[in-house]
């Protein structure tokens, strides 16, 4: 591995010449490696970097702590413009994961919570430690899901989504495994042998022939996350109108005025548009 190659607030990145990779870390274990407007920012310049570098055979994304990342946290004093740039960022780093070049790896590690997770849905392969953890738990703080929803469908399946969106409940990688949402659970001890195997896989490939599977793999899903983003992103300006996460649980927004609040918003787009 080279030296960090870019330097950044909160994330390192570090160039692998034997398997043509790129290493993108989440460096703030101090901070449970939590997401950040600033990490958000930092990560669209770097795949944007990289998707102009087809040099580069893979993109492994990962953390420098144990747990990958605890998510969006402190969110509390966001204000709903604030949380709909998260939005936004959000969706323009997975659109820009499904577009690059690179296969992109990503390794939750021992886990992850919500954004942290969500982030990197759209990555070609995604690992996991057999004992990790993971947990879908925006409703239960007063925020609407920050990642597509038709990508989550797509990639894990409406059931498996519903199951783990609405019950926030915390989830085993036995099940991320069977469904398919995991390629890979390793143990401590073969964690990197597991990596180096993608990595080399990736390099001994065909650039062209790889670059274009992914693409072809991937067009119909960008294609349709164009399409949906509309009215999802609708809805979500709707949701927001409750301000729900500055407040404790038993003094959450009635549903009647949210709901309203979500048709107006939707009347109010269709005017516009």
């Amino acid at each position: 591995m080279s030296s960090s190659l870019f330097q950044f607030n909160t994330l390192c990145t570090q160039l692998c010449r034997e398997h043509r990779s790129l290493r993108i870390t989440l460096n703030r274990a101090e901070k449970e490696n939590e997401i950040n407007m600033e990490t958000l920012f930092e990560l669209e310049s770097i795949l944007r970097w990289a998707s102009a570098n087809v040099e580069i055979q893979s993109l492994l994304i990962d953390s420098s702590s144990a747990r990958f990342s605890a998510g969006l946290k402190n969110y509390q004093s966001l204000e709903a413009d604030k949380i709909i740039k998260l939005q936004e960022k959000t969706l323009s780093i997975q659109k820009l994961i499904m577009q690059c070049p690179q296969n992109v790896i990503v390794d939750y590690g021992e886990g992850a919570d919500n954004l942290g997770i969500d982030l990197f849905l759209c990555a070609d392969l995604r690992l996991a430690h057999r004992g990790a953890k993971f947990k879908w738990d925006y409703l239960a703080h007063g925020l609407p899901a920050l990642g597509s929803a038709f990508v989550f469908k797509e990639i894990a399946g409406l059931n498996q989504y519903k199951n783990w969106i609405f019950s926030a409940a915390t989830i085993q990688t036995q099940s991320l495994e069977s469904c398919g949402f995991l390629a890979n659970c390793y143990d401590s001890e073969n964690r990197q042998e597991v990596i180096e195997q993608y990595l080399e896989s990736f390099c001994s490939q065909s650039a062209g022939c790889r670059i274009q599977n992914k693409l072809n793999i991937n067009q119909h899903l960008i294609f349709a996350f164009e399409q949906t983003l509309k009215s999802e992103f609708s809805v979500f300006q709707g949701a927001l109108y409750s301000q729900d996460w500055k407040k404790s649980a038993d003094n959450f927004t009635p549903a009647k005025e949210i709901k309203n609040a979500v048709r107006m918003t939707l009347i109010k787009n269709e005017q516009e548009a």
